[in-house]
């Protein structure tokens, strides 16, 4: 018999390097839910959007992902919880001005620091800021304050693909497709 060695990582210690797995999970499922309209699209590809195509997914310059008008942290007003993590948490909000709904995620400075995290938040943050693809959230603006990081998304709403797949346990192919 061969000698075999066991290792245990407990709960609070994934969740310390990693994060909870429901988040984990969460996130990854997110970058799949994200469809802006069918014109929204064509008038991406009609104007030229991207500068350029690696693997499907379209690199923007990142004059291409800005607004025609900066949008103020001051401008949104919080009108609901969309989801709460370790952290910090997603709401839903509204531009005052033009009545735009975004999704805008708050990230715990703290934690970020405390679990060495920042360059993972960096990487994010400009992944997101140069990616155009129909399948990703698109990052319209960053903000931050004393205790938090902000970024405001591109609202997907119809509830969560990862609650979906734990009640059913495993897809069928059809259902994968």
């Amino acid at each position: 018999m061969s000698n075999c060695t066991l290792l245990k990582l407990d709960r609070n210690a994934f969740s310390l390097l990693l994060g909870p797995l429901e988040d984990i999970m969460k996130k990854k499922v997110e970058s799949y839910n994200a469809v802006p309209p069918p014109a929204a699209q064509a008038a991406a590809v009609a104007d030229g959007d991207a500068a350029a195509s690696h693997d499907g997914i379209l690199v923007a310059p990142p004059a291409a992902h800005a607004a025609t008008e900066a949008i103020e942290f001051g401008d949104l007003k919080a009108v609901a919880t969309l989801g709460k993590g370790s952290f910090g948490h997603v709401q839903l909000v509204q531009h005052r001005k033009t009545g735009a709904t975004y999704a805008l995620k708050a990230v715990n400075k703290a934690q970020i620091v405390a679990t060495g995290q920042q360059s993972h938040v960096l990487s994010e943050k400009r992944v997101m800021a140069q990616l155009n693809h129909p399948f990703l959230v698109r990052l319209h603006e960053t903000y931050k304050d004393k205790d938090r990081l902000y970024f405001l998304l591109q609202v997907v709403q119809g509830g969560e693909l990862f609650s979906v797949l734990r009640e059913k346990t495993l897809f069928d192919e059809d259902t994968a497709r």
